[in-house]
């Protein structure tokens, strides 16, 4: 017995003897092998807004330094500088992976800089999943551990942060405020790169306070910076002050840098960018009647905005599966971990059992100890039974959650491709009169001045509907807001000039000058008008008339709209008041189609603003819509 313990002994201090030969002559190497890798991430850094494969492949070469010694210390910075690459490049859902990845091994070494850097990234893509509250939150929170370990370089970062998010939310008072304190902060800790990035910003938030001087102050203040501009600062930058030269109307300025701005765009590939300048040179060129230019450049930011759409509810469902992944993983490294432990039990009853020959006189011990363990294991397994259990009905939820984001997509889907029929059959039929030759001169010159505003309002309508259905992308969503009636009725009408042009049809509006104000969501309010409108109009006849006005009580404020037309009968009034589903259409005064799905809509979107509506109908002499909603606030 004495000789086997001598022996064992000797065995285990040879062996960690040897290891610590090993262990020492590894280190010798580990300084230069750390320096190399600092070295790859500083270029991977500095190149992170100009050359996003550069910056990649720099990463990846410390990566594989990293693992082939064994360096986990420093494979933590590496999957944070991952993080920050793919959150420049859009790629939220990367980015966040990365930073979990990172946050584990920082934590594990207390390295306090670098948990600050994965939760400040972390804070940046909740902001690009338009998270803004939760990334305020998180920005907060890195400024405190931080200022702690007195990093003001990464303090001011994360204030100029908050306040990007306070723009998003459009506090712009508060995001002045922390500009200003991070300007500040910049300064003084000789940050050239955010303290450009707070000069862009602060222009920007004065110009959507309408204060244009002070917005060209700071960009004038940015542009004659003694430190050279990033191109993805350039991009950014250039385009804001086009938009505050167009609201200027100077429109050769406004031209100049909306150009520089797309050139450095389409050089570092930010879609982002591409399509934010592409839409000012439209504004532009239509400002300036240029419509060749304004029609390329549309085109073009049509493209890059359908393709930043999908990519954008893309990356909200990879950050679902993302989640629904890490869960999975979790339940995963639990059944694992139970495997392992089973096992561990099974090696010591057998262990036990084996020295029980040897032990006689220790058996009685060594059982009680065995029991024991068992029982600590099994309510460990029964614990990590729990979470399992648990981390299914995380999934479970976040499947709902993408279910309901598919109906959400096609309601709005639906709605979009329903308010815009109407104003493209109408731009549509005024080419084909052209082609055909029945329009003379001057009817050319009056229609042509009356169809670019037909264009102006479709234009500005489907800006409406798409910043509108943005917000809808969550489940339907109402934003009440004090809301000038007669502004949206105005809008609606000139949206509908052609139809109405064509059919010779007179729209009475004698209250067109005057303000009467709803409480209710802009967006519904847009669209429950132009399907009431639309309906008149294509159920009046030719040379008949529409009448719009106005009534209010204690509680409502009441839209009239008559048309003089066919009129409904009693069943069709009561499957529209009575029925909630999509009615069937009904042919036009001139044959016009339609979807069945306007007065649907209408009565929703009433129900969900507290509206009502009261229809008044006889064959043959016409309809009245009586809309209404609440008063304003």
């Amino acid at each position: 017995m004495l000789q086997k313990n001598i022996l064992l002994f000797l065995f285990f201090f040879i062996l960690q003897n040897a290891n610590a030969l090993q262990s020492d002559d590894y280190e010798e190497k580990v300084p230069v092998v750390e320096k190399k890798i600092d070295q790859l991430l500083e270029k991977a850094d500095r190149v992170k807004y100009d050359d996003n494969e550069l910056n990649l492949e720099l990463i990846q070469q410390a990566e594989v330094l990293a693992l082939q010694n064994k360096r986990e210390k420093k494979l933590g910075e590496i999957y944070t500088a991952y993080g920050v690459s793919y959150y420049v490049n859009g790629s939220y859902d990367l980015s966040l992976q990365k930073h979990i990845k990172a946050l584990s091994i920082h934590e594990k070494y207390d390295n306090q800089i670098f948990i600050a850097k994965s939760l400040n990234g972390i804070g940046l893509v909740q902001m690009g999943l338009n998270q803004n509250h939760e990334a305020i939150k998180t920005f907060e929170k890195c400024a405190a551990m931080n200022q702690k370990i007195k990093n003001f370089v990464a303090v001011g970062r994360n204030h100029f942060n908050i306040s990007i998010a306070e723009i998003e939310l459009k506090n712009y008072k508060e995001a002045l405020k922390m500009l200003r304190k991070t300007l500040k902060i910049t300064v003084k800790s000789e940050d050239v790169d955010t303290e450009h990035m707070v000069y862009s910003r602060l222009g920007e938030v004065h110009l959507f306070l309408n204060e244009i001087d002070s917005s060209l102050h700071y960009y004038e203040k940015l542009f004659n910076h003694p430190k050279e501009l990033s191109k993805w600062e350039k991009a950014y930058s250039y385009a804001g002050v086009a938009k505050t030269y167009l609201a200027k109307s100077d429109w050769q300025q406004a031209e100049r840098y909306a150009l520089e701005s797309y050139k450095y765009s389409k050089e570092i590939e930010a879609k982002w960018d591409i399509e934010r300048s592409t839409h000012i040179l439209s504004d532009i060129y239509a400002s300036k009647k240029d419509m060749i230019n304004a029609y390329k450049y549309l085109a073009i930011h049509k493209k890059y905005n359908d393709s930043l759409y999908d990519e954008e509810k893309i990356r909200e469902i990879n950050y679902l599966q993302l989640k629904r992944k890490e869960a999975e993983n979790l339940q995963l490294s639990s059944e694992k971990e139970a495997s392992l432990q089973k096992e561990k039990t099974n090696r010591i009853i057998a262990y036990s059992f084996g020295l029980l020959v040897l032990f006689l006189l220790g058996i009685l011990f060594l059982l009680m100890k065995n029991i024991k363990l068992k029982d600590k294991f099994n309510a460990e397994l029964t614990q990590k039974n729990n979470d399992i259990e648990g981390q299914r009905a995380i999934i479970a939820s976040q499947n709902e959650i993408l279910e309901g984001l598919n109906k959400s997509k096609n309601h709005l889907f639906s709605i979009l491709s329903h308010d815009l029929k109407s104003p493209i059959n109408s731009i549509f039929q005024v080419l084909e009169l052209q082609k055909q030759g029945h329009l003379t001169q001057d009817i050319q010159e009056e229609i042509f001045e009356q169809l670019l505003k037909q264009v102006e309002g479709t234009s500005m309508m489907l800006n409406n509907l798409l910043h509108w259905a943005n917000t809808q992308m969550d489940g339907t969503v109402v934003n009440f807001e004090n809301i000038n009636l007669t502004d949206v009725v105005n809008t609606s009408i000139d949206s509908f000039y052609m139809e109405a042009f064509k059919k010779k049809i007179t729209i009475h509006n004698p209250a067109e000058n005057q303000s009467y104000f709803i409480y209710a969501d802009l967006g519904q309010v847009r669209i429950i008008v132009q399907n009431v409108l639309a309906n008149a109009i294509k159920f009046t006849p030719v040379e008949g008339r529409v009448e719009v006005f106005y009534t209010e009580d204690e509680q409502y404020q009441h839209l009239h709209i008559i048309d003089f037309g066919l009129g409904m009968s009693k069943n069709i009034v009561d499957e529209i008041v009575n029925y909630d589903k999509r009615m069937s259409s009904e042919m036009g005064t001139a044959m016009e189609k339609g979807t069945g799905l306007g007065l649907l809509l209408v009565k929703q979107f009433l129900i969900n603003n507290k509206g009502k509506m009261h229809l008044k109908s006889e064959e043959g002499k016409g309809t009245e819509f009586v809309i209404s909603f609440l008063k304003t606030k």
